[in-house]
């Protein structure tokens, strides 16, 4: 009787778990992504995607938020620009397999508002 309390538990607490997540990312996929963003894109493009921080400001960092920008940009277009660099924008192709470049794609369209 222990046990299957012990099973139902888990199972309850495991469902709960996933609920947390996007259904369409991997959970370590997603995770990497987030710090990926976070420790290459952010201090452009800040935390929320506007583009606002000092740096970003001087750059001219993408608003990754704006609704008409996701809506031109294709999916191709955010991975090349993180690929191969845009403007001011750096490379990343050697930083990052191309896995977790589209993983760094789909977190930014994730920013939409």
């Amino acid at each position: 009787m222990k046990s299957v309390k012990l099973l139902l538990l888990f199972f309850t607490l495991a469902g709960g778990v996933c609920l947390l997540r996007p259904a369409s990312a991997a959970p370590a996929v997603f995770d990497d992504a987030g710090a990926m963003y976070s420790k290459s894109c952010a201090s452009c493009h800040g935390a929320d995607g506007r583009g606002q921080t000092a740096k970003g400001k001087r750059l001219g960092a993408t608003d990754l938020t704006n609704a008409n920008w996701q809506g031109k940009t294709s999916d191709a277009k955010i991975i090349r620009a993180i690929t191969k660099g845009k403007g001011a924008m750096p490379d990343y192709e050697k930083t990052y397999n191309a896995d977790q470049i589209k993983a760094l794609a789909a977190f930014v369209r994730g920013l939409k508002q």
